[in-house]
């Protein structure tokens, strides 16, 4: 279990194969005693039971290192009848869990293919990025040494707070006035589109806010008088394996301003851009079916939690 993230289900059983591995401090291994305790139910009971409230309340530390001892974890009571009935529980759950991942797995899939160059074939226009955008920035990071920067009202994106083709409207964290003044981050308006240029290159959402991000984002505010936000979204997805080929970097890949604005876009009138898009997003509705199933089997889970008392 990470001391990192446990509260939000930072934990896995060791499989055979890494028998033997070696894990950092930040990762307290647990022997389960196998005679008193079925591991998939104690892995499941940790994963989707109400463990995650309580583990939340022993977290202690700034945010971004904000972590739990072991000795926490282990004073947790748990549930625990039978390994017959255990083993009965958790093989219903495990259905369930099966149909989430699946569920998880078939959206990104379809999201990363949801859109293909094959769909901006045209005699169109090509401008270069920069010529279609009002502005192009990237973000910074306050002080976290000063945590008067943080918890404040303007909300600072994160990768992790990506919704890929998606609007942002929420982020974990918030940078107060100060915090925005004595860094690099700037605010952006709600509509620019967010690019990934560290890391997960080339990751894609819209602003549904006001907001600023970190450096390793950069921000396109599109000149919707020649371009479409949702069109310059979906066309710059297109592009992501091209970032990815020209990324580099020693601890973490990135790609630099330059090579972000080194591509062309092609640029159709906007009524042709509109039915482009238009035509993109009439294969979303198999997302919301995906994202159905997913939120059913999540319910069954709790229902099974519940008959344990673990919600």
């Amino acid at each position: 279990m990470s001391k990192i993230d446990s509260d939000k289900g930072a934990l896995a059983i060791v499989p055979k194969e890494l028998d033997g591995a070696i894990v950092s401090s930040d990762f307290p291994v647990f022997k389960v005693d196998t005679n008193k305790t079925d591991l998939k139910y104690l892995d499941y009971c940790l994963r989707y039971g109400n463990f995650a409230d309580k583990l939340y309340n022993h977290v202690k530390g700034t945010t971004n290192r904000r972590r739990i001892k072991a000795d926490d974890i282990m004073n947790l009571l748990l549930f625990l009848p039978s390994k017959e009935e255990q083993a009965l529980i958790s093989a219903r759950i495990e259905k369930q869990h099966k149909i989430i991942l699946h569920a998880e797995d078939s959206i990104k899939a379809l999201r990363d293919g949801i859109v293909d160059k094959s769909d901006f074939e045209g005699n169109w226009d090509y401008k270069y990025l920069q010529d279609v955008c009002i502005d192009i920035k990237s973000g910074g990071t306050p002080s976290r040494a000063n945590m008067e920067y943080f918890n404040g009202d303007i909300p600072w994106v994160k990768i992790s707070d990506f919704n890929e083709l998606d609007y942002i409207y929420k982020t974990e964290e918030k940078i107060t006035q100060d915090g925005l003044t004595n860094s690099s981050a700037k605010i952006l308006p709600k509509g620019t589109i967010l690019v990934s240029i560290f890391a997960t290159i080339g990751s894609i959402s819209i602003l549904g806010v006001d907001a600023c991000t970190n450096q390793a984002i950069a921000g396109l505010i599109p000149d919707t008088k020649i371009i479409s936000t949702e069109y310059l979204m979906y066309y710059m997805h297109t592009l992501k394996p091209y970032y990815t080929l020209k990324s580099r970097g020693v601890t973490q890949n990135n790609i630099n301003m330059r090579i972000l604005k080194s591509v062309k876009i092609p640029v159709p009138p906007l009524e042709t851009q509109s039915n482009i898009v238009k035509n993109i997003e009439s294969r979303q509705p198999i997302f919301k079916e995906l994202e159905k199933t997913k939120d059913r089997s999540l319910r069954v889970i709790n229902e099974i939690m519940g008959e344990i008392g673990l919600v």
